[in-house]
C-alpha cells in the first residue's frame, strides 16, 4: 500500500499552479476590455475600425455586450438593432461575418447621435 502512495500523481500542485496564471489572464483581459470599453464612450476609438480588426481581448465578447458599452444604446436599443440587423444577441464579436459587421455599421451609423 505504502507503493500506492508514493506514486500518485502531484497534479494538486499542478492545477493549483495553473489556476493562478489562468486568473492573471483573465484579470489582463478584464483590465484591457475596460479601456476599451472606457475609450469607445468617450469616441475616441473608431468603431468600424475596432469592428474590422477585433482584438483577441474581445474576441468572445458578445455583440450585445459590446453595444451596451456604447454610449446611445442601451439593451432595449441594442436588442432591436441587432434584431434589424438579424444577428443573434449571443453571437461573439469573433463569431461576426463581413456581411454582418457591414449590416451593423450601416445601421450603427444611423442610429450614431450628432457629435
Amino acid at each position: 500500500m505504502s507503493d500506492e502512495r508514493q506514486t500518485s500523481p502531484p497534479s494538486r500542485r499542478r492545477d493549483e499552479h495553473q489556476m493562478r496564471e489562468a486568473l492573471v489572464v483573465a484579470s489582463e483581459i478584464r483590465s484591457t476590455r475596460r479601456q476599451i470599453k472606457e475609450r469607445l464612450k468617450r469616441q475616441e476609438i473608431d468603431l468600424a475600425l475596432l469592428l474590422d480588426d477585433v482584438p483577441d481581448c474581445l474576441r468572445k465578447m458578445t455583440i450585445f455586450e459590446f453595444l451596451r458599452t456604447l454610449p446611445w444604446q442601451g439593451p432595449v436599443r441594442a436588442a432591436k438593432l441587432l434584431a434589424a440587423c438579424s444577428i443573434s444577441p449571443a453571437t461573439t464579436l469573433g463569431q461576426l461575418t463581413p456581411k454582418e459587421r457591414s449590416r451593423l455599421l450601416g445601421a450603427l451609423a444611423l442610429k450614431t447621435p450628432p457629435s
